[in-house]
């Protein structure tokens, strides 16, 4: 995955770990490696180096990782985990006091 803009997100990411494929992708948008994005870094490799070598680096971290780990890591995706996590989300926001 290499846009140059910041992906906001996207449906490859996860469609591929579904698939038990890890992903090399440039750090981004949604797909921050440090840790903090949507997804895990020992299944999504992610580089800032926005050169042919930065990539190819995070594509040799990305062969490494676990098949059976991305398809965990994916399955927080699914529509029962996104309609559960909405309804949370929502919960919250009606609970929490208005804002003066």
């Amino acid at each position: 995955v290499t846009p140059l803009w910041p992906e906001p997100f996207g449906l490859v990411v996860p469609e591929s770990l579904a698939c038990g494929t890890p992903v090399a992708a440039l750090s981004s948008g949604a797909l921050v490696g440090d840790g903090s994005g949507a997804f895990p870094p020992d299944v999504v490799a992610t580089t800032t180096d926005r050169t042919a070598t930065g990539l190819a680096e995070a594509t040799l971290l990305a062969a490494a990782s676990d098949r059976s780990r991305c398809r965990s890591a994916s399955a927080k995706f699914d529509l029962t985990a996104m309609v559960d996590d909405y309804e949370r989300r929502y919960r919250q926001a009606l609970e929490a006091p208005a804002a003066a």
